[in-house]
């Protein structure tokens, strides 16, 4: 469904994925509803508030990180092997 838009923005299919795949796994990390996440919060006996402060500055390091990887992989055109 999203290969259309990778086209048209000239990014190949391998570059399309690896996104997918850094966006799903950085909004894992703060999501909620995801058990792993509650789970961990519970065994650490923290709650989801002290979690989201302790999280966001990493999140935002890791997605300026995750933007940067993915301009260099789009810009040499990245097929992944």
């Amino acid at each position: 469904m999203l290969q259309p838009i990778a086209d048209v923005l000239g990014m190949t299919q391998q570059v399309l994925i690896t996104a997918i795949g850094f966006g799903g796994g950085l909004g894992n990390l703060i999501t909620p509803t995801l058990g792993v996440t509650v789970g961990s919060i519970a065994l650490a006996k923290a709650n989801f508030s002290s979690w989201i402060k302790f999280m966001m500055p990493l999140f935002v390091i890791w997605t300026i990180v995750g933007a940067i990887i993915l301009y260099y992989l789009a810009s040499i055109g990245w097929v992944g092997y």
